[in-house]
């Protein structure tokens, strides 16, 4: 970790600035690509489709039903 970034998380964890405002301030000023990168490095996303990834919908199911499902089935209820 650069020095920089070392002495914002050091701030933040003895509460000279408040966590969510680094927060707010890196996103607000990080391009696409830096959040991409950091998104897969801390694995926020995924690049590659895993064979658990895939759910067999029912067909009796309505849409929102099926979207709700496929959450519920990878973030857990």
């Amino acid at each position: 970790m650069e020095q920089l970034a070392e002495q914002l998380l050091d701030d933040a964890n003895k509460r000279f600035i408040q966590k969510d405002d680094l927060l707010i301030a890196c996103l607000e000023t990080m391009t696409e690509d830096q959040l991409y990168e950091m998104a897969i490095k801390h694995g926020y996303i995924k690049t590659e489709v895993e064979p658990d990834d895939y759910i067999t919908p029912d067909p009796d199911m309505s849409t929102p039903e099926k979207i709700i499902d496929a959450v519920l089935a990878r973030y857990g209820e």
